[in-house]
């Protein structure tokens, strides 16, 4: 009887003993797996994206998104960055003019079913790209007047 009592605890200390050295080697591997991912470089994308929600836009065709939208142009076109739209309609109400400089990158990007519209106090357009605010945005499809 004691010999068994012996048998089971040699049992229960080797299975104690294999479940500690296999918890040891997952929490090695884990380590040196979120290691990695946490030591990546951050992509240009992700370090150069503003979010116009993130500068005061709202979207919801209501509120006033003019200063946050102007607020992430001038942000991602310090850091030829992209400016990003999530789903919603921004109302702009007076036009932005965007200076034009061929050493930086503009880049637009939105969520499908998203809308710029232009209140109906706007006079002119809701966008303009110019040298001396005389010249044509291209590319822009997606703004609504």
């Amino acid at each position: 009887m004691i010999e068994r009592k012996r048998a089971d605890m040699k049992k229960r200390g080797f299975y104690y003993i294999c479940g500690m050295v296999i918890i040891a080697v997952l929490l090695s591997v884990l380590s040196v797996v979120f290691g990695n991912i946490a030591k990546k470089p951050v992509s240009e994308l992700e370090t150069n994206f503003y979010n116009v929600k993130d500068f005061g836009a709202v979207g919801d065709g209501k509120n006033n998104d003019t200063d946050g939208v102007k607020k992430a142009l001038a942000q991602a076109l310090k850091n030829n960055g992209t400016v990003y739209f999530p789903s919603g309609t921004y109302l702009i109400t007076s036009t932005i003019n965007i200076e034009k400089d061929d050493s930086m990158v503009l880049k637009f990007k939105g969520e499908e079913g998203t809308k710029i519209i232009g209140a109906e106090s706007l006079q002119g357009d809701i966008l303009m790209y110019c040298n001396t605010c005389g010249g044509v945005l291209k590319g822009l499809t997606s703004f609504v007047r």
